[in-house]
């Protein structure tokens, strides 16, 4: 919806304008990137931001406009955080609920 390409890779996530390619990374030590350098997942978020899943980071809400992600870890025994850091897929409904498939099962 917002023209770009968008590529989950094993360094990243990247957007292609036409033109260009962008990289989001995760950077450590800055804790507003993303969460683990391996993303998996993507899905489209209110705004124009992404939810980003990584393999091993949890769940990330993207904001492309600020380069900035809003990072959701895994918490046991909390019921209302993510099963487990390891996102092989989102997939935003019709409702606009965000389903998320981990390694421990679906959210």
């Amino acid at each position: 919806a917002d023209g770009f390409v968008w590529a989950a890779t094993g360094a990243g996530l990247d957007r292609f304008d036409g033109h260009t390619v962008r990289t989001f990374r995760h950077e450590p030590g800055r804790v507003s990137s993303l969460s683990h350098p391996e993303v998996h997942a993507i899905a489209g978020a209110p705004g124009g931001r992404l939810w980003v899943g990584t393999y091993g980071g949890g769940l990330n809400l993207l904001d492309p406009a600020t380069d900035t992600a809003r990072r959701i870890r895994a918490r046991a025994p909390d019921p209302t955080s993510p099963s487990d850091d390891r996102v092989t897929v989102l997939h935003r409904d019709r409702g606009r609920r965000l389903w998320m498939g981990t390694m421990s099962g679906l959210d």
